[in-house]
């Protein structure tokens, strides 16, 4: 697939962190603590005392942006991962190609998994293992799926392993209960769409959004990262996934084989139009989606 309209981005974690420290420290309105626990927070009334491992903070509003550990799901799929990124022998690598999904590897019973590959140059790139089921791997596991995935698919033999990027993400639509000392940000926020694990629009969109509203004094809520349509959806794509783990690359591959780049694009950031939706719907296989949406409805 190629697109004249979309770039795939690839954007450095430790740029991205450095360029919000800077705008931070450049503010006169605005303080950051790092490493710091916090060890409750008490109700004022009116406003919230945080008790924390540096000392308390009073804040009017709180916004939450911590979620549950991946490993407490209670139900639905994680999205788990390890990548490494490798420098090989050979130069195999096609710059101008990411592989979003390789499912042409060994599938695990009752999970899904495929290989991803983001080149940087013709000898190095992040090669990733990742993992659709509810339970996680031993580090171990992921890292010799890299190696065998390497030798065989490119033949040939990694030199050199730069960074490592692993994590599990939540693959649900049931987002964090409210609070009521404010609202929710990030993943704790439902920011995180639940059938492919993308967050990363979303999560500026809905910031953006939530920062507008707290600055005019109306944040009184969560801001909402999809409409109830895109959750349905993504919930009738999820349960399709736990009930036929085993059918999972062939929907995937028959998914980006029906539908043009641009819509699996708009899709993936949580944009997309009435006939994008549409699109989707006419790819899949049509009897046991309608199983799932008619289990998602009762449910």
């Amino acid at each position: 697939h190629t697109s004249a309209h979309y770039r795939y981005e690839h954007i450095p974690a430790d740029r991205f962190y450095a360029s919000a420290q800077e705008r931070i420290a450049a503010s006169s309105g605005a303080a950051l603590r790092t490493g710091v626990d916090v060890h409750g927070v008490h109700d004022l009334g009116g406003s919230h005392r945080i008790r924390t491992s540096s000392g308390d903070v009073v804040a009017e509003t709180i916004v939450d942006a911590r979620s549950s550990s991946p490993r407490r799901v209670s139900s639905g799929l994680l999205q788990h991962f390890r990548g490494w990124e490798v420098t090989t022998a050979a130069p195999v690598f096609d710059p101008e190609t990411v592989t979003l999904m390789d499912f042409d590897v060994v599938q695990d019973d009752g999970a899904v998994h495929f290989l991803y590959v983001l080149p940087f140059s013709p000898t190095r790139a992040l090669v990733e293992s990742t993992v659709l089921s509810p339970d996680l791997l031993p580090e171990a596991e992921y890292e010799a799926r890299i190696e065998e995935y390497v030798a065989r698919r490119f033949g040939t033999r990694i030199q050199e392993i730069g960074y490592v990027e692993a994590g599990a993400i939540p693959m649900t639509t049931d987002a964090m209960p409210p609070d009521a000392r404010g609202p929710r940000a990030g993943t704790a926020g439902g920011a995180v769409k639940a059938s492919s694990g993308y967050a990363f629009h979303a999560i500026l969109r809905t910031t953006a959004e939530l920062a507008t509203r707290l600055l005019a004094g109306t944040a009184s809520g969560s801001v909402a990262a999809r409409s109830r349509l895109d959750a349905w959806m993504d919930g009738v794509f999820l349960s399709f996934l736990q009930h036929n783990p085993e059918r999972g690359a062939e929907v995937f591959l028959r998914l980006f084989r029906s539908v043009d780049s641009d819509t699996i694009v708009r899709f993936m950031m949580e944009v997309p139009t009435t006939t994008d939706r549409l699109q989707f719907v006419t790819a899949m296989p049509k009897t046991p989606f309608m199983r799932e949406a008619l289990r998602s409805s009762v449910a």
